[in-house]
């Protein structure tokens, strides 16, 4: 029986933030102990202590690797919001995101059950982040009105899901909007440089320390964090088809903004089908050599 959850991050801010909010409710739930496994690199260049001041017992990832192994240590190294047993949402729940499960809840938004999203919105609110950070998120934050839109856009620069992104579909949401400012964060300059060139002193962007997109530095890091709690900070959220970015801006929101998902494009949707078909067709392969293994064992 394992005593201890090793919450082992990986990938970018958010997709670790979303890997310990899992590892947390699982070990609440089986009454264990949590570990933090959080290195820094490429993909994150920043301590979680330099973001948080939550006090979590911290193990290296080659510890993470070494503990996994024994029997007293359960691993989480999910990027996904898992959801427990109890919650039983069904194979058929999630439409966002289809996994072969298919009961996740993430990208959902309000479409996820009431009483799930109150105990997620536990472990979010728990999250503390460090001084500086909180201050920084303060006096910016002065410059929203009751009108100011959130904007996310993931364009994706140099990967597979740049497919995703056309700024036209982007400019088609943003142009309905005819009253108050566009808070844009993005990862990209050149699609930052584009939407101040169409709207103007409409448009604010945190003064970032480092180039739109830093993943490698602390400072990087650091004003990430600071843009995603200023999303969070609007009654309004413009979001990227599969971005945690988005959707953990919604979480810190407490659940509260209306999100509008930017459309994708035909290439984008037809590979997601792809991945679709691929998937229920793996799926039922499963399916079928487990009916398969049953009757074995019936007839056995």
């Amino acid at each position: 029986m394992s005593e201890y959850v090793i919450a082992r991050t990986r990938g970018g801010l958010c997709n670790r933030i979303k890997c310990l909010i899992s590892s947390q409710r699982i070990a609440r739930k089986y009454s264990k102990e949590l570990l933090l496994s959080w290195p820094v690199d490429e993909d994150c260049g920043c301590r979680f202590s330099d973001l948080f001041d939550n006090k979590i017992a911290e193990v290296s990832q080659e510890d993470s690797l070494r503990l996994s192994r024994e029997r007293a240590y359960q691993v989480c190294d999910s990027w996904r919001l898992l959801t427990l047993p109890e919650e039983n949402l069904g194979p058929k729940f999630s439409r966002a995101y289809v996994s072969r499960e298919g009961n996740n809840i993430d990208f959902e938004y309000e479409r996820i059950p009431l009483g799930v999203r109150e105990d997620v919105l536990k472990y979010v609110r728990k999250l503390t982040p460090i001084n500086d950070i909180i201050e920084k998120v303060g006096e910016f934050r002065e410059k929203f009105d009751r009108a100011s839109v959130s904007v996310n856009i993931r364009s994706w620069p140099g990967e597979d899901r740049s497919v995703f992104f056309n700024i036209r579909k982007l400019y088609k949401v943003l142009d309905r909007e005819k009253a108050g400012s566009f808070f844009v964060v993005s990862d990209s300059a050149e699609v930052l440089g584009q939407i101040k060139k169409r709207y103007g002193a409409r448009v604010l962007t945190y003064p970032r320390r480092t180039f739109p997109g830093d993943r490698k530095s602390r400072e990087g890091i650091q004003d990430a964090l600071i843009e995603l709690l200023l999303l969070a900070e609007n009654k309004s959220l413009k979001a990227s088809y599969l971005s945690t970015f988005s959707e953990m801006a919604w979480w810190f929101g407490g659940c509260r903004a209306r999100v509008e998902v930017i459309p994708i494009t035909f290439s984008g949707r037809l590979s997601i089908f792809s991945e679709r078909i691929k998937m229920a067709i793996k799926r039922s392969a499963e399916q079928g050599d487990k009916s398969a293994a049953d009757r074995g064992d019936k007839n056995g």
